[in-house]
């Protein structure tokens, strides 16, 4: 007997089951997760294709040498490039040249070195040809699998936002 999970948020079933309302189990929908301003870091890696695409975020999943694996479609809308375009190519080098800094490249260098799994926050500004647009990331890195999974959170305009926003607007 499989356990059905509803949303605590919202009550949509995330995963059906056998097992009665009685007997149900709860977690946070992708739309919940969304809403709350969270971000779902559990089991991210273990997701499907198209799963990861129901993802109201963008998700973004390197190698160890920075080669794009995954890539979902809420990225791809955000950063106006398919995933023929930007799946198999270096990500530092031919998908997002405005990353080869130290807060975001050098972020992934030194993860990569980490015998751990580690996980860390960054505000960034991306400077897509539609514009440049403030994010709220995670990075999420196995050690094992030699993967570094980027949530992003792409939010607009950096003027739209906080002062710590904007600050990162003026550095950028």
């Amino acid at each position: 007997m499989s356990t059905r999970v509803v949303c605590a948020w919202c009550n949509l079933t995330i995963r059906p089951g056998d097992s009665g309302d009685d007997d149900s189990s709860h977690g946070i929908c992708f739309d919940c997760v969304k809403a709350l301003g969270l971000f779902p870091t559990e089991d991210v890696r273990r997701l499907t294709a198209e799963e990861l695409d129901r993802l109201p975020i963008g998700v973004i999943e390197l190698d160890r040498d920075g080669v794009v694996r995954r890539y979902n479609e809420a990225e791809a809308r955000a950063a106006g490039l398919s995933k023929d375009q930007v799946v198999g190519h270096h990500f530092f080098d031919e998908v997002a040249p405005c990353t080869t800094v130290r807060e975001f490249q050098g972020r992934f260098e030194e993860m990569r070195r980490s015998p751990n799994s580690c996980r860390e926050e960054l505000d960034f500004v991306f400077h897509f040809a539609t514009g440049d647009r403030y994010a709220h990331l995670v990075f999420l890195w196995d050690p094992e699998a030699g993967r570094l999974m980027i949530l992003a959170d792409l939010m607009g305009s950096p003027s739209n936002h906080s002062a710590r926003a904007n600050a990162i607007w003026r550095d950028s």
